[in-house]
C-alpha cells in the first residue's frame, strides 16, 4: 500500500515539474523577437511556390496537404480562388488541375459538396 501511495506522489511531482518547465519554456518563447512582415512573406506559400506536377495526359496534379492547404491559409482565400491563382501563374486551364487528397483531408474538405462543384479530386 505504501508503494502505491509513493508512486502516486512521485508521479504528481513529475507532472508538476513538467508543467513548470513547460510554463518557463512558453515564457521564453514569448520573449523571442517576432518575425518581420517581409520575412513572413518569404516563408509563406504563394501560387508560384505551389508544386504542380504535369501528367502524361496533360493534366496537372496538386497535392492538397501541405501544399494547396498552406496557400489557402497563407493567402486567406477559398479553394476555388487558390485554384484560379495557380492556373493563372502556371498558365494552365483550371479544369485540368486535379487536387490529390489523402485521408487527412476528410476533416478538411467537404467532399460531398466538392462532388457537386467543377473541382477535380483524386484520392491518394
Amino acid at each position: 500500500m505504501m508503494d502505491s501511495a509513493k508512486l502516486i506522489y512521485e508521479s504528481d511531482c513529475v507532472d508538476e515539474m513538467v508543467l513548470n518547465s513547460y510554463g518557463e519554456n512558453t515564457i521564453a518563447f514569448q520573449e523571442l523577437n517576432l518575425l518581420g512582415e517581409e520575412h513572413q512573406e518569404l516563408l509563406g506559400i504563394t501560387p508560384e511556390k505551389v508544386v504542380v506536377n504535369q501528367t502524361k495526359g496533360n493534366n496537372f496534379l496538386v497535392e492538397y496537404t501541405g501544399n494547396l492547404e498552406r496557400l489557402i491559409q497563407d493567402q486567406n482565400v477559398s479553394l476555388d480562388e487558390a485554384l484560379d491563382m495557380i492556373a493563372e501563374v502556371n498558365d494552365i486551364p483550371k479544369e485540368r488541375i486535379y487536387i490529390v487528397a489523402d485521408e487527412s483531408c476528410i476533416k478538411k474538405i467537404n467532399f460531398v459538396k466538392a462532388k457537386e462543384s467543377d473541382i477535380n479530386f483524386l484520392r491518394k
